[in-house]
């Protein structure tokens, strides 16, 4: 026979079970990595930081040649937000894979064990023959945020919790993006 305390456990354990199923995740699955397989035209790749985290390397966001970014997703369910990031180099050279190195790296470790996901992006430089001075960097800024925030829900990226940063020129490309009107 069971007793009124065993029966209320039993009760509070199904009702924790249908809490629990009923929780959304925001955990990608197969399907869903497919799927940014597809549209985004790349593969998942090996990581070049380690840690439980899914990478896309250079997907196109524009037309130029350096219109490139590479997207690091926690695997988690529930993504804290998400950082666009933007290299340094004076608008006049850097790349995003020096962000993958020293102290960087670490910064971008850290950032991912937070459950934050990272997105790593290239400009057009101010001497690129299609450049038309720091406003084409500063335009590819905005072509990233534009980019990423239309594909926030394929990639389960928190809208409302996205960040700009950088570092030297890239701090600049951000903060300019920052004061931008929408």
């Amino acid at each position: 026979m069971i007793n009124k305390f065993t029966l209320k456990q039993i009760f509070k354990f199904i009702i924790l079970l249908f809490v629990i199923s009923c929780t959304p995740s925001n955990k990608l699955n197969e399907q869903e990595i497919d799927e940014i397989k597809m549209v985004f035209g790349v593969t998942q790749e090996s990581s070049p930081i380690e840690g439980d985290h899914i990478f896309f390397k250079d997907i196109s966001y524009g037309s130029r040649e350096r219109n490139r970014l590479d997207v690091l997703l926690p695997n988690v369910d529930q993504l804290n937000g998400a950082v666009l990031f933007f290299h340094g180099g004076a608008f006049l050279f850097g790349t995003k894979e020096d962000l993958y190195e020293g102290e960087q790296k670490e910064i971008f470790t850290n950032i991912l064990k937070e459950k934050i996901a990272v997105v790593n992006a290239e400009y057009t430089f101010i001497n690129d023959a299609e450049a038309k001075g720091v406003v084409t960097s500063l335009e590819d800024g905005s072509k990233v945020i534009d980019f990423i925030t239309e594909r926030a829900a394929l990639l389960n990226l928190p809208q409302n919790k996205i960040i700009l940063a950088g570092i030297s020129a890239g701090a600049g490309i951000a903060q300019w993006n920052g004061f931008r009107e929408e």
